[in-house]
């Protein structure tokens, strides 16, 4: 067996039947997939996680498919779409009530220009996006 096993309240990673504490990734379990941290599912995890070559978007421990929208991850901020980063999305990106510039699913804060966004056209100072 692989997968997550409940003991004592905390949910664990067993790979071929063995805890696994090296484990840090994502592991499905009954129709949804987690987050595992050192072999521990860690259900305060929000952020993105690397699962064979693709990035995901995981919220309080569970992988989010229908989170849209930018998320910060080592400093840098991603645009995430249905639950994966975004590597080809180019546009502007409403988040918490501001436009920010978004290239190649990255945030980029040196980018200063206009963009034409939802049928007008937005000044755009150093990532941020305002109408102009």
């Amino acid at each position: 067996y692989t997968g997550l096993v409940l003991y004592d309240k905390t949910w664990y990673y067993v790979r071929k039947g063995i805890l696994n504490r090296d484990y840090t990734g994502l592991t499905l379990y009954s129709g949804s997939w987690f987050y595992v941290e050192n072999g521990l599912l860690n259900w305060n995890y929000t952020g993105l996680t690397l699962y064979e070559g693709i990035w995901y978007y995981v919220q309080k421990g569970i992988l989010d498919w229908n989170y849209i929208g930018l998320t910060e991850y080592y400093g840098h901020w991603y645009y995430v779409e249905e639950g994966k980063l975004n590597w080809n999305y180019n546009g502007l990106v409403n988040y918490n009530g501001t436009l920010y510039r978004v290239e190649k699913g990255v945030l980029n804060w040196n980018y200063s220009g206009r963009v034409w966004y939802n049928g007008r056209w937005y000044k755009v100072i150093k990532g941020v996006a305002q109408p102009s």
